[in-house]
């Protein structure tokens, strides 16, 4: 909206910018000749372009005083089970209503108030905001993603989505699992859902491969609004490196690797700064 507008005004200019020459008006933005008689049509579209950017700029002051979900943590849901789930964002601290799905279904407020904002962080970019909801997603709810809309006295939010699985599809993270002794073990293709709770904690997870299999192992943490800058590392069971990915899927990691040798293989996922919390969440995923 807001680059919208700035193209409006930069047109309504060139229309202002008329002067006359040889009888005609010249539009000196665009460098056309408009004949004289045309002078009420330019004025009429100045018109129209100055309302219609009085309009946008009406439209950034309202979108400044309603909420905005910038991250849900859990990253990922179940359907069925009763769901706690933490909105981190603007204005959550005024939210009168959080609508869920396209059903409508409405979430218990537990609590809401002002959140922390780590160091070296932009609260415009994090949130400094948050809001603690419950509800229970029917069981017959199908996987994918679903919308939640947070609503205050002045609007509704822009729909964040968050992902929804059956229970059978999700591995929740289980601590303690900060190194190799203490591994979870994980199957592939399941997504696994968390979150970096510490500073300079690193979660390890423990895989079984076969010789000449090709894995696909990513992390998704900051495309869904995650404070998280992953780390991801996939190491052989003796301990060695084998690659270590940062940042190449955006500001998150992804690697693909073909496996040297049968046996247990360990990835080992932690923040890039050394920074965590309760919304550095992460998903994790092995695919082959």
């Amino acid at each position: 909206m807001r680059k919208f507008r700035r193209q409006l005004t930069e047109l309504l200019s060139g229309f202002r910018r008329v002067s006359e020459k040889s009888g005609d008006c010249v539009l000196m933005g665009q460098g056309a000749h408009v004949p004289r008689s045309g002078r009420r049509v330019v004025a009429c579209l100045a018109v129209c372009l100055s309302l219609a950017a009085s309009f946008c700029s009406a439209q950034d002051a309202k979108a400044d005083r309603v909420p905005k979900i910038v991250v849900a943590i859990p990253l990922a849901i179940e359907t069925g089970v009763p769901i706690k789930l933490t909105l981190r964002g603007h204005l959550l601290d005024q939210v009168t209503e959080v609508k869920v799905g396209a059903a409508d279904l409405k979430a218990e407020i537990v609590s809401k108030g002002k959140a922390a904002v780590p160091p070296n962080y932009d609260a415009k970019r994090v949130g400094e905001t948050q809001a603690e909801l419950k509800f229970t997603l029917p069981a017959e709810t199908p996987s994918g993603r679903l919308s939640l809309i947070a609503v205050n006295a002045e609007g509704a939010s822009v729909p964040y989505e968050i992902i929804v699985a059956k229970a059978d599809e999700l591995i929740q993270e289980k601590e303690p699992n900060d190194g190799f002794k203490t591994a979870q073990l994980i199957s592939m293709s399941k997504t696994v859902v968390g979150t970096i709770h510490d500073q300079r904690n690193v979660d390890v997870f423990e895989i079984k491969g076969e010789a000449g299999q090709k894995l696909t192992i990513s992390v998704v943490a900051q495309q869904v609004g995650s404070l998280m800058d992953p780390f991801l590392t996939l190491y052989d069971g003796g301990g060695q490196v084998v690659v270590g990915v940062d940042d190449n899927d955006g500001r998150d990691a992804k690697l693909e690797v073909t496996l040297a040798k049968s046996g247990l293989y360990y990835i080992t996922v932690q923040d890039a700064n050394d920074a965590g919390g309760p919304h550095f969440a992460y998903l994790l995923k092995v695919t082959q």
